[in-house]
């Protein structure tokens, strides 16, 4: 699901999501987290989360099915006042982190690809090996995409190697 977000045109919104649920409400504090997670909501605060992503309709259907009105409001707001946004987002989900995972990966598949074609029609044994690297680097793909929040392409970096990597996997 969060990938089909990350292709749909940002409304310049923020969902904000702020909660009071008492410790004797564990379960249901940590369920409420989850599918905070689920949704590409990152923790600003404890009780604070915020994404770009327009999921407000999924969360008021998730306050409405849980009884939870009483802990929990559902903001939209339009615009950060004060602070810098890349700073917020880079907090939250450590976008530059993500995005060195992303590069380190592209190296890694790029490499892969110099030695494809040097040695692809000369040395049928290494067609094996290199499918090995295949899986890996899929593999690799997958888990750094499992912690991507696939954000509008507005909030990522100029330099963003996520969708680079995505072809890459493709060829």
């Amino acid at each position: 699901p969060m990938l089909a977000l990350s292709n749909q045109k940002w409304d310049k919104k923020w969902r904000v999501v702020i909660f009071d649920i008492k410790e004797i409400n564990r379960r249901t504090r940590d369920l409420l987290r989850y599918k905070l997670k689920e949704l590409g909501f990152g923790m600003l605060q404890e009780s604070v989360w915020i994404t770009p992503h327009n999921v407000g309709k999924d969360m008021r259907e998730y306050v409405e099915a849980n009884k939870m009105g009483a802990y929990i409001f559902v903001l939209e707001v339009e615009e950060i006042l004060a602070g810098d946004r890349e700073l917020l987002i880079n907090k939250i989900w450590k976008i530059y982190q993500l995005n060195k995972k992303y590069n380190d990966l592209l190296e890694e598949i790029n490499k892969l690809n110099k030695v494809y074609v040097t040695t692809h029609d000369r040395d049928k044994k290494h067609t094996g090996k290199m499918e090995e690297l295949r899986v890996k680097y899929r593999v690799k793909y997958l888990e750094i995409l499992m912690t991507d929040p696939c954000l509008p392409k507005e909030l990522l970096p100029e330099d963003w190697a996520g969708e680079k990597v995505r072809k890459a996997i493709g060829k």
